[in-house]
């Protein structure tokens, strides 16, 4: 079931996709326990929509994040969120049914927080955040880490992050992503990116277009950590790193080419 057949809306709407293998009728994570659901609107389920009231939490009682499953299949779920919304943190922390997530017309500009967003989605296999306003965004820790079977996130043009603080962890433990495209990324106010790509064997490709000015010296042995592909390459603006980059903290079997080389 493709993302794109679905109802056209003007904005503030997350479109995912869950899958479950189970027959049978059972309660599973429909968001974080820890996300924030006043700032959800409205959620349907292919195109029903449900009564949040009645979402349950581990212990089956009313008021939760848990939504009955019917039995096996896709289900295209769509979050309305409010206006005012400023965090995403931990939005799909843990959400194990989650299998691609939508925020191509996702048009709130506010967002200021987005840790953990999918951390420990361990099925999300497609992120697409094109569109998406991250101008405001600080903080965007632990987003993807440990999503083990993530293969493609699209950021797209508007994902400019000239604010952002803290990125540690960001990708650490993507197992399966090869391709990390970043060239939008402004990280040069950033001074926490510990891990920011570490344990990513199969990263094969990683674009950047930023300076990084604030290299900590845990970064030395924990920035790319077994992230050492053969024959893997960083694609970046020569202009905007020193040689310690390259000298300190790349893994020697990766390559470089000067960002006007990108594909």
């Amino acid at each position: 079931m493709s993302l794109r057949n679905r109802v056209a809306v003007k904005e503030k709407v997350v479109y995912c996709i869950y899958h479950t293998d189970e027959t049978t009728a059972a309660y599973r994570y429909l968001f974080g326990e820890n996300f924030d659901k006043s700032n959800i609107i409205k959620i349907l389920i292919n195109n029903q929509e449900i009564d949040i009231s009645k979402l349950v939490d581990a212990n089956g009682v009313p008021g939760g994040w848990r939504w009955q499953f019917p039995g096996a299949g896709d289900y295209v779920v769509k979050f309305y969120l409010n206006d005012d919304v400023t965090t995403l943190d931990y939005m799909f922390y843990d959400v194990d049914k989650l299998i691609t997530c939508d925020f191509y017309n996702f048009n709130i500009n506010n967002i200021t927080s987005m840790i953990g967003v999918f951390q420990s989605c361990g099925n999300v296999s497609k992120i697409n955040f094109r569109n998406f306003n991250a101008r405001k965004v600080v903080n965007i820790t632990n987003i993807f880490n440990a999503c083990v079977k993530l293969t493609d996130v699209s950021f797209g043009r508007n994902f400019r992050t000239p604010s952002l603080l803290e990125a540690a962890n960001m990708f650490n433990n993507c197992s399966l992503i090869e391709k990390i495209d970043m060239r939008y990324f402004d990280l040069s106010k950033c001074t926490f990116y510990n891990k920011i790509w570490a344990n990513c064997p199969q990263l094969y490709k990683l674009y950047l277009n930023t300076a990084i000015t604030d290299i900590g010296s845990d970064l030395s042995t924990n920035m790319f950590v077994n992230s050492i592909r053969e024959g893997a390459t960083l694609y970046y603006d020569y202009s905007k790193f020193g040689a310690s980059l390259l000298n300190d903290y790349l893994p020697t079997n990766w390559t470089t080419y000067d960002y006007r080389s990108f594909e």
